[in-house]
């Protein structure tokens, strides 16, 4: 076979069986820029051995090389590998380096970040910059319940080990409180008092100031009070208080959801007892809403008192006001045709839902306003003391009214017609009309004459 030599750029024939023993790997080389031997020093031949005319190439292509020529030419190749290799043992040395380097730090790292700073020991000092509250020993559970709760957040906030617990909260004791634990260490062992652990330290305090008949009290209180006079948020703290001695409730919120919303008045359990809440926050805030509405409520005035007190001053006559508009008190608005004051609110374009909404819920207010109003007959039911006339009996042909149908002016009253006449017809003189009479008013008030009273009354 044809070999090509890429430093000499010639072409040598060489049996393939020569090549047997020898492999190099090249699939991992270094980069271009390391140092790869430029030149191989080849010992000169003659051309006719080493590069064959291409003339005869055809005639010798199966011709037998001299052992010498073989020799010489493994020994080339050899040579050249082992160069080859020289140059790139200094590139695979620094990689190999760098990784082993690499590897070590990062192991390095991993075992200092893993390591863990030994805990500082809590002094009584530290625990008492929390400033935990003291406890007197009074017969309360509320009270015994919270410094309780004070103390294990100072605990919590110190850092202080458990193991230290009771050696730190006896330091708070005082009074009744104090002389109870010093009996208790009398009454025990020293083995025993080291050796208590934070549960049956609690456990002896509760059974001291908060003997089982002021809890079941307590329970019973829970059960059954319910929300009067006070406020919802005396109620809430109240509630949430006695929640604690009740395990059932307080370790379940929906059922503690459920009981508080019975408890609430019915004036706010109404409004929030429908809604599915997500916590008890939640519904409390609820509550709260619902209290605050309600005094905004009770706090407006009914309408007639508004009335009342907005009547003192003179109000002008609907027909001086507006005489156009048929003795009303408003003038005709171009838009609706209806007679207000004010902006009309009618086919309106609402710019946003908020809005739309706002009108619906003023024009309610105004419905609420307009049925605070007595109908008109109530009214008339309550000035008709007097006894009135039986129309049907007057005048059966007048289609049930009190007088018969004047002939002239075609109205019903009794008497002589006036109209046209100038006569007024409240004193029956002359000169001027009824609204400018300056008599007073004498008509009769059971059959509605005015020419005589209802003592002469016939």
């Amino acid at each position: 076979m044809w070999v090509h030599s890429v430093l000499s750029g010639r072409f040598t024939l060489v049996p393939e069986q020569w090549f047997k023993g020898f492999s190099v790997d090249m699939a991992e080389r270094p980069p271009e820029s390391s140092e790869w031997p430029t030149h191989v020093d080849i010992p000169e031949q003659d051309d006719r051995e080493s590069s064959p005319d291409p003339a005869e190439t055809d005639e010798h292509d199966n011709a037998p090389i001299s052992d010498a020529m073989a020799k010489q030419i493994r020994g080339m190749i050899s040579q050249e590998i082992a160069k080859a290799q020289e140059a790139a043992i200094p590139y695979y040395t620094e990689r190999l380096s760098n990784i082993i380097a690499q590897t070590i730090t990062t192991e390095l790292d991993q075992k200092l970040a893993a390591r863990v700073a030994p805990p500082k020991e809590v002094t009584y000092t530290d625990f008492s910059a929390c400033k935990p509250p003291t406890f007197s020993g009074e017969q309360d559970p509320f009270k015994c319940h919270r410094w309780i709760q004070d103390v294990e957040g100072a605990f919590a906030t110190s850092k202080c080990p458990e193991d230290r617990w009771v050696n730190f909260a006896i330091n708070l004791l005082r009074d009744r409180a104090k002389s109870w634990w010093n009996w208790t260490l009398s009454s025990k062992t020293p083995e025993i008092t080291r050796s208590m652990t934070w549960k049956e330290f609690k456990e002896l305090l509760f059974q001291n100031f908060a003997p089982e008949a002021e809890l079941n009290k307590i329970r019973r209180d829970f059960l059954g009070t319910h929300q009067t006079t006070e406020s919802v948020h005396d109620f809430n703290m109240t509630f949430l208080d006695r929640a604690h001695f009740l395990p059932e409730y307080a370790n379940d919120e929906r059922l503690l959801m459920k009981h508080y919303v019975d408890m609430l008045r019915k004036d706010i359990r109404q409004f929030i007892s429908a809604r599915d809440w997500k916590n008890m926050d939640q519904l409390m805030n609820a509550a709260l809403e619902r209290e605050h509405e309600t005094k905004k409520e009770e706090e407006i005035p009914p309408k007639r008192k508004i009335e009342q007190a907005s009547s003192s001053r003179k109000k002008v006559k609907p027909n001086e006001a507006y005489p156009s508009t048929g003795g009303r008190s408003f003038p005709q608005c171009a838009n609706c045709k209806r007679y207000h004051p004010g902006e009309c609110r009618a086919a309106r374009d609402w710019k946003n839902m908020d809005q739309l909404m706002n009108a619906a819920l003023e024009r309610e207010q105004e419905t609420k306003k307009e049925e605070e109003i007595p109908p008109k007959r109530k009214i008339e039911q309550a000035s008709s003391s007097r006894k009135k006339v039986k129309p049907n009996e007057a005048y059966p042909s007048t289609g049930g009214r009190s007088f018969p149908q004047c002939a002239n002016c075609k109205r019903y009253h009794p008497g002589e017609c006036r109209a046209g006449s100038r006569t007024c017809y409240r004193c029956g003189e002359p000169g001027h009309i009824s609204k400018d009479c300056p008599k007073p008013v004498q008509v009769c008030r059971k059959c509605y004459d005015p020419n005589h009273t209802t003592e002469s009354c016939p």
